[in-house]
C-alpha cells in the first residue's frame, strides 16, 4: 500500500467513514451500501439525475408563473384599450384573471395596490376596482 493510501484510509478512519450503511437510494429505489452516514443517493449517479429533476420541476414551475403573469397583463392591457378602467373583482376574475399571480400587494392613501408587470389595480372598495397603467 502506498503512503497516500494509507493517509487516505486513516482520515477515512479518523472521519468515521470505515462502516457501512444500508441505504434505500430515493432516486432509483435501490438498496446500496453507503460508505458514510450522511450519503443519500447510490453512487450510480442518481444524486445528479436527481438534481436535474429537481431543476427541471422549477423551470417548469417558473415558466407557468410567468405564463399567467402574461396573461394577467394581457387581459388588463386589453381592458384598458377598450377604455374599461373600473370592473369588479367578480367580472375581472370571470375574464380568466388569477389573484393568485402578482408582484406585490402594498397600501397606499389608504387603497389596496396589486402590481402587476405592466399595469396595477387600485382597490377602490372591497368589490370594485380600477385599472392604471405603469
Amino acid at each position: 500500500m502506498t503512503f497516500w493510501k494509507e493517509i487516505k484510509n486513516l482520515k477515512m478512519v479518523i472521519m468515521g467513514f470505515e462502516k457501512e450503511y444500508e441505504k434505500i437510494c430515493p432516486y432509483c429505489k435501490k438498496n446500496f451500501t453507503a460508505t458514510h452516514l450522511s450519503q443519500v443517493y447510490c453512487p450510480e449517479k442518481c444524486k445528479s439525475r436527481m438534481f436535474r429533476k429537481r431543476m427541471q420541476e422549477k423551470r417548469k414551475l417558473a415558466n407557468k408563473e410567468s405564463d399567467v403573469f402574461q396573461k394577467n397583463n394581457a387581459l388588463l392591457k386589453s381592458l384598458i384599450d377598450k377604455g374599461t378602467s373600473k370592473i369588479t373583482k367578480k367580472e375581472l376574475i370571470k375574464l380568466g384573471f388569477n389573484e393568485d399571480y402578482y408582484l406585490k400587494k402594498i397600501m397606499y392613501n389608504n387603497n389596496l395596490l396589486t402590481l402587476l408587470e405592466d399595469y396595477y389595480l387600485e382597490a377602490l372598495s372591497d368589490v370594485e376596482l380600477l385599472i392604471h397603467k405603469n
